[in-house]
């Protein structure tokens, strides 16, 4: 789901209450959220900017798991590490480190019947970066495939400033 708005129209308290409403205990069981608050700021890190969205989504994940103890318990069972690390010190792997990751963590999400959904603020920042060349635009290739590939959905919010 994609909220394109104005400025101050409401988009990151959309966020906010969609992000309330699957963490109650409804939804604990089937829902995993990846909440990254503001794209601009891991995109306007220095070095690779997809390497440093890959490692902050990591980081974001391992936070939502280290909060849930009964899933980390499961990923330390089946041996799933976290690439985050490995990504940094080995950046022309980053896109594979995180595949492999994210089909291990698929293959344990589709047994349990559980999705992780990814509510991203600002993700009009993306666009600013493909347009200007900072990121190719075969970024948007990746996350087609992000979203088609595991049990990943995502509701992200940006300004309306992008072409139709």
């Amino acid at each position: 789901m994609a909220a394109p708005c104005q400025t101050r129209t409401g988009k990151s308290s959309l966020l906010y209450h969609l992000r309330r409403r699957l963490s109650q205990p409804a939804y604990r069981d089937r829902v995993v959220i990846w909440e990254v608050q503001n794209m601009g700021d891991i995109l306007m890190d220095s070095g690779d900017a997809v390497v440093g969205f890959f490692y902050h989504l990591l980081n974001i994940a391992q936070e939502s798991f280290d909060s849930r103890p009964e899933l980390a318990a499961v990923l330390a069972e089946r041996e799933v590490e976290n690439p985050a690390e490995r990504i940094l010190e080995k950046p022309d792997y980053a896109s594979v480190l995180f595949a492999n990751y994210m089909r291990q963590l698929d293959r344990i999400f589709r047994e349990r019947g559980m999705v992780i959904v990814v509510l991203l603020d600002e993700f009009t920042y993306l666009h600013t970066k493909i347009k200007d060349g900072t990121i190719s635009g075969d970024f948007m290739k990746f996350w087609k495939g992000f979203l088609q590939n595991y049990c990943v959905f995502a509701v992200v919010a940006g300004q309306d400033d992008m072409p139709d």
